[in-house]
């Protein structure tokens, strides 16, 4: 259902990263900056959805910005508001 929703809705700022198993998904900006993608997380957060920047988890620096998303403790029926809230947080 995530992978979907994504793919879907934020196919003109995300590109998922393969993953088959696991309760994150990650995903790199097509064209944003590191600094973009750190402004995104922040208001994400003012809008109660936490997600995480992929430098965080990073040893080297990253070539390229994104996010990692987690749904292991969410239940079900919150994930397509939670995603419906973080795409206006692309759009500001």
């Amino acid at each position: 259902m995530l992978i979907e929703a994504v793919s879907r809705d934020f196919a003109d700022h995300l590109e998922l990263m393969p993953s088959t198993t696991g309760l994150h998904i990650a995903a790199l900006a097509r064209t944003a900056s590191a600094r973009r993608i750190a402004d995104v997380t922040h208001r994400a957060a003012g809008a109660d959805v936490e997600i995480q920047t992929l430098s965080q988890f990073a040893v080297r620096g990253i070539e390229r910005a994104g996010i990692v998303l987690g749904f292991g403790a969410i239940q079900t029926a919150l994930i397509g508001d939670g995603l419906r809230r973080l795409r206006k947080c692309f759009d500001k």
